[in-house]
């Protein structure tokens, strides 16, 4: 008898347990999507303006004049690591997103990295993703640990940028970290 108590008592334990691990998950889901709204719905495959570029990766951009600015970290893209290059990278980047609609395009299952920016693939046109074009002009780096749908694209950016030996991957780009 006193064995079947203590039998009892453990499932019931064991029950409660898993019922607050699965409450404990849920409620960890629902502050991580209200964190920062429900990007989807706000910038999944809408368009927004450009405020600045920081470097071959990073851009802000707006949804509207008076609204305050969002980081956007550009799917599959590393700034190259160099202050120069990063500012000749920013630089290029305001050239081709100023006073140009973007549209940004969103991955299915995360919408912002570890330090809260928005992560994106950004289009002047709806040909290929401002992405793979910075990498493909040299100004910044495809990021290989970075898994996106669009990953293909950018490291094969990454490769015509590197044999045409241009940006970063020039001869003359100094410290020799793109060979």
């Amino acid at each position: 008898m006193a064995a079947r108590l203590r039998r009892r008592r453990w499932i019931g334990l064991a029950r409660a347990a898993v019922l607050c691990a699965a409450v404990s998950i849920l409620l960890d889901h629902v502050r991580a999507a209200n964190r920062h709204g429900d990007d989807w719905s706000r910038f999944d495959r809408r368009e927004v303006q450009f405020v600045a570029a920081h470097d071959g990766q990073s851009i802000d951009v707006r949804r509207s004049e008076g609204e305050a600015a969002t980081a956007v970290h550009l799917l599959g893209v590393a700034a190259a690591g160099d202050p120069v290059w990063d500012q000749i990278a920013a630089q290029q980047l305001a050239l081709m997103l100023s006073g140009k609609p973007i549209l940004l395009q969103l991955e299915p299952t995360q919408t912002r990295d570890d330090r809260g920016r928005l992560l994106a693939y950004a289009f002047v046109d709806e040909r290929q993703p401002i992405n793979a074009q910075i990498v493909r002009q040299g100004w910044a780096r495809a990021d290989p640990q970075m898994k996106c749908a669009l990953q293909g694209m950018v490291q094969q950016a990454q490769k015509e940028a590197s044999k045409k030996q241009i940006g970063i991957w020039s001869k003359s780009a100094g410290d020799g970290r793109g060979k």
